[in-house]
C-alpha cells in the first residue's frame, strides 16, 4: 500500500538523531515548503480572484497579512470572496475584523481544542 505522509518540521529537526531515524526517512521523499515570495504571492491572489486589474493594493495588503504563508494566503482569499460575492474587495482593511474571527474560529479554536482535549 502506498500512502502520502505529511511531517512539519524544521529542517534540521533529525539531525541529532540521523543514524537512529534514518531508517525510517529513507523511504520517504523530502519536500521543503517555503512561504510564497510576493511574486508567488500575487500569482495566486491573481487566480484566486481570477483577475490581476485593481489587485495592487490588495496583493501588498495579503503579503503585509501572511508573509506569503500559503495556508493563510487561501484562507483569507477565500474569505474575502465570500464577504463580497466574488468580486475584488476595494478596501480589505474593513473587512479584517470578520476574517480574522473566522480564522480564529475556524482554525484556532479547532487546534486548541485537540490540545485542551489531549491533555
Amino acid at each position: 500500500m502506498n500512502y502520502s505522509v505529511c511531517f512539519s518540521a524544521r529542517s534540521d529537526y533529525f539531525s541529532a538523531i540521523r543514524s537512529f531515524a534514518e531508517p525510517a526517512v529513507r523511504f520517504y521523499t523530502k519536500f521543503y515548503l517555503e512561504p510564497f515570495s510576493a511574486e508567488e504571492t500575487t500569482e495566486y491572489a491573481e487566480a484566486a480572484f481570477r483577475t490581476h486589474e485593481k489587485l495592487h493594493g490588495l496583493l501588498r495588503w495579503l503579503y503585509e497579512k501572511t508573509l506569503g504563508h500559503p495556508y493563510f494566503l487561501a484562507f483569507i482569499c477565500r474569505e474575502l470572496l465570500a464577504c463580497t460575492q466574488g468580486s475584488v474587495p476595494e478596501s480589505p482593511e474593513h473587512l479584517w475584523p470578520h476574517v480574522f474571527q473566522q480564522l480564529e474560529r475556524n482554525k484556532f479554536r479547532l487546534d486548541l481544542a485537540q490540545v485542551l482535549n489531549e491533555s
